[in-house]
């Protein structure tokens, strides 16, 4: 019988077995060198395997394609015989247009006035100061503007306390975005805001292209009442990047110009219309608290130094992550190209109500485990402000520790990683900052809880968005538009324990100046005039002068 071999052992010595993984890491580089050198084009498209002879179905796979073929050659002789009936009708046309040409003149003209009827209106920016605007007899009504998307970012109670106190004018609240925020979140918003300041809350849409849905702009010029004769002037505050503009068009467009022409003037101006008015962003003053404090600071004791240096810390480490979230929501420019992202990162982090909307966007494992140290009993004994500062730091040292961990599995999964297969945090916090300020992150910051008055307001408030505006769509709808890109929030109360970002005094920025106005420019010729210099159009006559007299010297010479 022939003897069956037995089969070769594949042990190998040391030098041979590493003598091969040499041979073959060897081989793969210059593989993938001449591939980079290699100038022959190389197409990415994957070739068609075909239909494999298993499927079962194949035959009639194939009858199908062949017959969308045939549906497509039919389609392009149809189109081919549309052609040729087209030119043998230009000819006809042509002699129709000539004998129509008056009427089609007179037709144009009626539609040119209904297209400059139909072009929506665009309100006049307001020049002038804060003070001068809420001093101002004309202006009886004024609208602070909100985003829908986090409302108290966008609240200022030091000018809602002042426009309340001036006479005759009348206050409400206009959230604009709406059609980017739940419909549920809008109608819980307007009931908590209404609530808390005892303001009229109105919800407005971004208008479309055709304008043909309600931005809810028309339920604000109803109840206020606003349109009509002698009304008054309005006008829309609002902080930077709050949406003051289009809060302002949809408002003129809702209130309309006067159809009676007796109200208009001889030169064409509406003078008793009531005129809505765009004004500029508002700003913070610039308090000198600081220096006041390195004034205090120098007179005081040298035992306090310590407690003076954690005063300055805690103060310092508030300031940081306020002045984080106001520049994380104005969200104005590529605010991933900051030179340091991990402030308005951890900004962020520290507002996301739940870790799952982030695991669910990115693809990355759960996040969130780190817990600080609990209180001791010695803690206890210590100030109401000591427990704040405590409670401040550890809320800081867990955004910290999530942050880290959340820009870790983030950078794993978007191969942001350094050499020795480190993870590039800082790279990571421009991915997440990128996509928040290209608006690829349906953000919106939840209410706080309601009581139960205003949680009927929010029901009513509900019922009646969804019938009059069909632009804010109820939130399973709502995750469909944005592609289930969702990223909810927490309200700066819950987070910093304040109502609104900026508390302090606010100013309005100096409005840019208009382009070409005759009467910057005799301003500018009277201020020059008194300084004892020539106008500019002393200056155009000297030239022309200057033109006259040299052909006559030339003759002369």
């Amino acid at each position: 019988m022939v003897k069956v071999k037995k089969r070769a052992s594949k042990r190998l010595k040391l030098a041979q077995r590493e003598k091969v993984k040499k041979k073959v890491k060897e081989h793969r580089r210059k593989s993938r060198r001449d591939e980079r050198r290699s100038t022959q084009w190389k197409s990415k498209a994957k070739k068609d395997p075909g239909i494999p002879n298993s499927f079962p179905y194949k035959e009639q796979l194939l009858n199908e394609i062949e017959s969308k073929r045939r549906l497509l050659e039919e389609e392009k002789l149809a189109r081919k015989a549309e052609k040729l009936a087209e030119r043998n009708t230009d000819k006809d046309a042509d002699e129709a247009e000539d004998s129509d040409a008056e009427a089609a003149e007179e037709g144009e003209e009626l539609d040119d006035d209904d297209m400059l009827d139909d072009l929506p209106l665009t309100a006049p920016l307001y020049r002038g100061t804060l003070s001068e605007l809420l001093d101002s007899d004309e202006i009886k009504t004024i609208i602070l503007t909100l985003d829908a998307r986090d409302p108290q970012s966008f609240r200022s109670p030091w000018l809602e306390a002042e426009v309340s106190n001036a006479k005759n004018k009348k206050l409400a609240l206009a959230l604009s975005r709406a059609d980017m925020v739940p419909l549920e979140t809008v109608a819980a918003w307007s009931a908590y805001l209404s609530s808390a300041t005892g303001l009229s809350v109105f919800p407005i849409c971004s208008p479309s292209e055709q304008l043909a849905e309600s931005t809810g702009a028309e339920a604000l010029v109803e109840q206020l009442d606003l349109k009509g004769v002698k009304k008054g002037d309005v006008a829309v505050l609002g902080l930077a990047h709050s949406g003051r503009s289009t809060v302002a068009d949809a408002i003129l467009n809702a209130i309309g110009v006067p159809e009676d022409e007796d109200i208009q003037d001889e030169d064409n101006e509406t003078s008793d219309w009531p005129a809505v008015l765009d004004t500029p962003a508002l700003i913070p003053l610039k308090n000198s608290e600081a220096a006041e404090e390195s004034d205090e600071e120098d007179g005081q004791d040298e035992e306090d130094e310590d407690e003076e240096v954690e005063d300055d810390e805690h103060r310092f480490m508030a300031r940081m992550e306020l002045k984080s979230m106001q520049t994380l929501m104005r969200n104005q420019g590529h605010v991933q190209r900051i030179k340091e992202p991990l402030p308005l990162t951890r900004a962020l982090m520290s507002r996301v109500s739940h870790p799952e909307d982030l695991m669910l966007l990115y693809n990355v494992p759960a996040f969130g485990s780190f817990q600080p140290d609990k209180a001791s009993l010695a803690d206890e004994e210590l100030d109401a402000e000591e427990k704040e500062k405590m409670k401040a730091a550890s809320r800081r040292q867990k955004v910290h520790a999530d942050t880290q961990e959340f820009l870790i599995a983030l950078a794993r999964a978007t191969g942001r990683m350094k050499k020795r297969n480190i993870p590039d945090e800082i790279g990571a916090s421009r991915v997440l900052l990128r996509d928040w300020s290209h608006q690829m992150l349906g953000y919106y910051t939840q209410a706080p809880k309601l009581a139960a008055e205003a949680q009927k307001a929010s029901d009513e408030i509900k019922q009646r968005i969804s019938t009059t505006m069909p632009l804010v769509l109820a939130r399973k709808e709502w995750r469909k538009k944005f592609q289930a890109r969702e990223l909810r929030l927490k309200p700066i109360s819950l987070v910093l324990g304040r109502d609104a970002l900026v508390q302090e005094q606010v100013e309005m920025l100096p409005p840019s100046p208009e382009e070409d106005s005759e009467e910057d420019e005799d301003e500018i010729n009277e201020a020059l005039l008194e300084e004892g210099e020539d106008s500019f159009e002393d200056e155009d006559e000297d030239e022309e002068h200057e033109k006259e007299v040299a052909p006559k010297k030339a003759t002369q010479l």
